[in-house]
């Protein structure tokens, strides 16, 4: 993700990481196996800001 904001007079860039693990909970069905419940779990997040662009 790449979000640009202003902060006092400089234009901020950011570029961030999100890294998620899936917990996933699953039922049978009579069309087959679905998900029933989905967990998100982080594991991760980077994050770098560049000004004065």
């Amino acid at each position: 993700m790449i979000i640009q904001k202003q902060a006092g007079q400089e234009d901020v860039l950011e570029v961030a990481f999100w890294g998620l693990w899936y917990n996933d909970k699953f039922i049978r069905t009579s069309k087959g196996w679905r998900i029933k419940e989905k967990i998100t779990e982080p594991c991760y997040n980077w994050k770098i800001q560049r000004s004065g662009l």
